[in-house]
């Protein structure tokens, strides 16, 4: 059990194969602690998709869905969360990584942050308009700390995003998501120096070390193999998930199911190795069956005319 009151100088990892449980365990984890008596806890369960949010959502007792088909809403997403955060009603938030990433830092202290299987931390946006005004705002005003990053060449330009004050300019990045949703980007130089240049291209990325401190919980399958562990080794630790199920057959001795198709054309030695692959295939599944004590089985015949095949 993490306690959000902990100093957390890692993010923290949970990774289990598909199929082991991790949703299920984290939703039995959060409703126990939900109900111990004097507990004050908080959590934000994080998801990468809509549909996911209102499926864990029917697993965890008296929790807040706010998504873009909530019911009850009188404003838009992200502030409906912001409002919640500073005013919460529940103890466990569910939102997707969409929202989460615009969320204030500040506005996350006293929840523990359950990321979901969420392993998308960049953006990239097109950008059309020649307008000098808007290339100024985007250059002075939404970004900082610019620099040239291409040898001398001056193509390519990084920037950090910058903390923006006064009603319309904060509206602007919530409008432009590209910076709303990310901290550091990458984009062509020219579009702010040449007059007639029209294109503006954008990659945007999150910076993880912005949530060194909290209580935040990254849960996937094979973690240790995603460029966003690979990318941020350092920041990193792996943490344990009550009730996990585990596998009782090695993934390696797993049975292994191959589709054929009689929709798609093959040219005719196509036909012929596919139909000698299936042949010999059956015959071994067959006899690996039957040496494991199945009984009963029975033989279709097999095609092997293959110019009656179809394709």
């Amino acid at each position: 059990m993490t306690n959000s009151t902990s100093i957390h100088t890692k993010l923290r990892y949970v990774s289990s194969p598909c199929g082991s449980g991790k949703t299920t365990a984290l939703c039995n984890m959060i409703n126990k602690e939900l109900h111990i008596q004097g507990s004050a806890e908080k959590f934000i369960i994080v998801q990468n998709t809509q549909k996911l949010a209102n499926q864990t959502a029917k697993d965890i007792d008296n929790c807040e869905v706010i998504i873009s088909t909530s019911k009850n809403r009188k404003k838009n997403v992200i502030n409906s969360v912001l409002d919640f955060l500073k005013y919460p009603t529940k103890r466990a938030l569910i939102i997707t990584d969409k929202t989460f990433f615009r969320i204030p830092v500040e506005l996350l202290q006293g929840w523990q942050i359950w990321l979901d299987d969420v392993t998308n931390f960049h953006s990239y946006k097109c950008i059309n308009d020649s307008s000098s005004w808007v290339k100024g705002i985007i250059y002075n005003e939404l970004m900082q700390e610019h620099e040239i990053v291409d040898g001398g060449t001056g193509k390519y330009l990084t920037a950090k995003k910058k903390n923006v004050k006064g009603d319309i300019l904060y509206k602007i990045p919530k409008e432009l998501s590209v910076i709303g949703e990310n901290d550091i980007f990458i984009m062509n130089n020219d579009y702010f120096y040449e007059p007639d240049k029209v294109q503006l291209n954008i990659l945007g990325w999150i910076d993880l070390n912005k949530y060194i401190g909290l209580p935040i919980t990254f849960m996937g399958a094979n973690f240790e193999n995603s460029l966003i562990y690979k990318a941020n080794l350092s920041l990193f630790e792996k943490a344990d998930l009550e009730g996990l199920l585990t596998r009782t057959t090695p993934l390696n001795e797993r049975l292994k199911v191959y589709y054929f198709s009689n929709k798609k054309s093959y040219l005719k030695d196509g036909k012929i190795i596919i139909m000698k692959s299936l042949i010999m295939y059956t015959i071994t599944l067959m006899q690996n069956l039957k040496d494991k004590g199945f009984t009963g089985l029975t033989t279709r015949r097999i095609n092997t005319n293959f110019s009656k095949v179809r394709g």
